[in-house]
């Protein structure tokens, strides 16, 4: 009778000294406490994240009665004061804070499409309409899916994109893009970042970047022939005139066998540009 005793009395020990391992002496839930108290198919459910101690779970269990009745839960009216919503959701799961959603940036999802003040403002969103985190969290995983969609869709575009340039450009693809981006650093210095990103963003767009990719490349030849015309500054009538007698001795200017009749075409406006500001000039004098 006394080894029945002293086993009893062992078994007890032991038994005190596991629920010691998960409760502490205040009631605070420690790790571990839901393996050892709940069933197994409840386990993963979020409304049990929101429990600290031993006591919030016997003050759910009173709140969540006290909201029951033989045809259910009765959700509160319009006219409810606050805190009988707050009882309301925290019977149905909803945690006591935003932040104890646990959510955060999914791994596969690029920083560049990821806002940390939207999820905290969605967060709040989901708190303030009493969501319960397994709720929210379906939400938040079908918002991720869409961003990865995205994501995935650009990409593909881009790559698309590209395909098309190097298809088009062949061995001159390093050299156009060398010219586009000297454009781009000439012209787009001292604008403010805004606009530059801006300019920037519709550059590379997938859906034009094909088209503005080769007339950049188009843009900075033109200036680089221009400047070639022009030899520098002009100071005077006469220095006017002798730009105008170098263009006229461009083969491009007769241009006999239309091998450049674009080039042709600017060396005459070229031409035509400089005898105003000539006629200008000598009108004033």
């Amino acid at each position: 009778m006394a080894d029945e005793t002293q086993q009893t009395e062992t078994q007890t020990e032991t038994q005190d000294i596991g629920i010691a391992q998960v409760i502490g002496a205040d009631g605070a839930l420690k790790e571990g406490w839901k393996e050892k108290f709940l069933p197994e198919e409840i386990r993963a459910e979020g409304t049990w994240d929101r429990f600290g101690k031993i006591q919030d779970v016997f003050k759910s269990e009173s709140e969540a009665r006290k909201l029951v009745s033989k045809k259910g839960i009765i959700p509160p009216t319009d006219k409810s004061p606050p805190e009988e919503w707050d009882a309301f959701y925290k019977a149905l799961g909803r945690p006591d804070k935003p932040e104890q959603y646990g959510l955060k940036r999914p791994d596969e999802i690029p920083e560049d499409f990821w806002d940390d003040e939207i999820l905290k403002s969605a967060t709040t969103v989901f708190h303030e309409i009493g969501l319960t985190t397994p709720h929210a969290k379906k939400l938040f995983d079908w918002y991720n899916q869409r961003t990865l969609d995205t994501v995935k869709q650009i990409k593909q575009e881009q790559e698309e994109a590209e395909r098309l340039i190097r298809g088009e450009a062949g061995n001159r693809y390093d050299e156009i893009a060398h010219d586009g981006k000297r454009l781009m650093q000439d012209n787009l210095e001292g604008l403010p970042q805004p606009m530059r990103d801006g300019i920037l963003n519709e550059i590379n767009d997938a859906k034009t970047k094909p088209y503005l990719f080769f007339l950049l490349e188009k843009i900075q030849s033109h200036f680089d022939e221009m400047q070639g015309l022009h030899g520098g500054t002009l100071p005077d009538a006469k220095g006017i005139q002798q730009k105008i007698d170098e263009l006229r001795s461009d083969p491009a200017w007769k241009d006999e066998d239309r091998k450049d009749p674009a080039k042709h075409q600017r060396i005459i406006d070229e031409i035509n540009r400089l005898t105003e500001q000539k006629i200008k000039m000598q009108s004033k004098g």
